[in-house]
């Protein structure tokens, strides 16, 4: 009937629009890991950089590690401190699980002490090794135990 309104395929106000590997665009892989990738991406929406950590579907099912990425995601989503990366989104399609990280342009604690072997004071030394006791102290006082830290696993964001 004339007057009557064509169904919108836009989402309703109150439904997000879930997200696909095509909101983003890949710059570069950032590292590699046991069940998938992580990439430097860019949200195609506002520009803005993240890390998306890609994790196969496949390789958690043959070694029975779905209730693991599902942790992850959970703690990811609840915990907030500073020194734990921060979910932004997290989405899936038929072969992977994708988590949507702040980006850590710092880069990884173990090129940092690469980098800076003999040239951090005692005084740096101090601070960095609080921050992380800090941080560890906050996570066993949330009921968690991390049992896979090493210093690939600890990043730098260049925010204060």
């Amino acid at each position: 009937m004339e007057g009557d309104k064509v169904p919108s395929s836009e989402p309703s106000p109150a439904k997000k629009k879930s997200l696909t590997t095509e909101d983003f665009t890949i710059k570069h892989r950032l590292g590699k890991g046991a069940y998938g990738d992580v990439f430097l991406v860019v949200k195609n929406s506002d520009r803005k950089l993240y890390a998306l950590k890609q994790i196969h579907k496949r390789k958690l099912e043959r070694e029975q590690k779905e209730y693991q990425a599902m942790v992850e995601k959970e703690l990811l989503s609840y915990m907030k401190h500073p020194g734990i990366v921060k979910l932004r989104y997290s989405f899936q399609d038929k072969q992977s699980l994708y988590f949507v990280l702040e980006y850590c342009e710092g880069g990884d604690f173990i090129n940092f002490i690469k980098n800076n072997i003999g040239k951090l004071t005692e005084e740096a030394k101090i601070f960095y090794i609080g921050e992380i006791v800090n941080l560890l102290e906050y996570i066993h006082k949330s009921g968690v135990t991390h049992r896979d830290l090493k210093v690939h696993s600890v990043f730098f964001s260049l925010k204060i």
